[in-house]
């Protein structure tokens, strides 16, 4: 791997997730649908892999795994927590979604969990993405959701009744920090995606609302047990509606 700074490097990214049980679960509940669905295969990438946090998920689903991170210290954290695996072999690989494609060959199985929101090109993006599919392989792609509920209602209240039309990106930095030494952070409009997976010939099968109860307060006074079992339910009817702040889409690379 090459010693190159990323983003990531220096900043303890468990201490993220350490109050986000719910919004992990979530994630979760939403990835066993999808390889319930695909099964068993040979390979895995997960590109932005960070310290292999969802592994543990889908590692049963595949014989090899490929974690692709940016930053050195992440996947560092990575090794540190897998290292007991025994039932795969795991690739760890330096690189990022611009440049991971000369790193690793076509795999069964590509997923990108919160990643999108940082990339500025969407579809230089998803056409790499979709080159590192095998024909008939599957793309797991998660992205930040420009029309989830909070947002559209918000809008509303403006007397901005035009913002579900709206599809371009969505800047969620601040002013100050919108420069090359700040990473990006990009909602996007569901339309947006959906053209470039079809422009890729990756069609959608399956789509989830995911973490739709986010919120402190909710997380704080209803039980935690009790609020998975409501986001469970509300994953696919709330699909349609773009509701949560999450979409997980599941898409196969047509022949």
């Amino acid at each position: 791997m090459k010693n190159t700074q990323a983003h990531y490097d220096g900043y303890d990214y468990t201490l993220y997730w350490k109050d986000r049980d719910y919004e992990h679960a979530s994630e979760a509940l939403a990835l066993a649908s999808f390889f319930a669905r695909i099964g068993k295969q040979n390979s895995i990438a997960d590109i932005g892999c960070g310290f292999g946090r969802l592994t543990p998920l889908y590692r049963k689903f595949a014989k090899h795994i490929y974690l692709v991170e940016p930053s050195r210290d992440l996947l560092t954290k990575a090794r540190t927590r897998l290292k007991f695996s025994k039932k795969n072999t795991i690739h760890y690989v330096q690189g990022t979604v611009e440049n991971f494609e000369e790193k690793i060959k076509p795999v069964d199985t590509l997923m990108m969990i919160r990643v999108m929101h940082h990339i500025k090109d969407a579809d230089s993006a998803i056409n790499a993405l979709s080159q590192k599919i095998i024909p008939g392989g599957h793309l797991i792609l998660e992205f930040a959701n420009k029309l989830h509920g909070k947002a559209q209602i918000k809008e509303l209240l403006k007397g901005n009744i035009l913002y579900p039309f709206d599809i371009f990106p969505n800047d969620r930095r601040s002013r100050k920090n919108r420069t090359k030494e700040h990473i990006s952070f990009y909602n996007y409009h569901p339309d947006i995606i959906d053209g470039l997976l079809k422009k890729y010939k990756l069609e959608v099968i399956e789509r989830r609302s995911v973490s739709n109860i986010r919120s402190s307060r909710m997380k704080k006074y209803i039980p935690y047990r009790l609020l998975l079992f409501v986001e469970r339910w509300l994953q696919k009817p709330l699909a349609s509606l773009h509701f949560g702040p999450s979409i997980f889409i599941l898409a196969t690379k047509n022949i």
